[in-house]
């Protein structure tokens, strides 16, 4: 399985006041979840209330919810 890419942000290298989190947190066919955090702060903002089936999943899902919830910082990637 390949490895997620954590880009640096083009805003002169600040990071994100939120980013996505991925854990394998249970057992196939859906072990995956995501979860909000603010930076320097250990406690989950929000979490996914489902399982997903790839880590790749999963973080599209909670990049999408940053995107909801009007956090998400650089929301296109760029070319890969």
């Amino acid at each position: 399985m390949g490895k997620l890419q954590v880009r640096q942000p083009v805003s002169g290298g600040l990071l994100p006041p939120f980013f996505v989190l991925v854990k394998r947190r249970a057992r196939p066919p859906l072990p995956w979840t995501w979860e909000v955090h603010r930076q320097g702060d250990p406690d989950t903002c929000w979490r996914a209330l489902r399982g997903y089936k790839s880590a790749e999943d999963a973080w599209e899902a909670g990049q999408t919810a940053l995107a909801r919830l009007g956090l998400r910082h650089n929301p296109e990637p760029e070319g890969e």
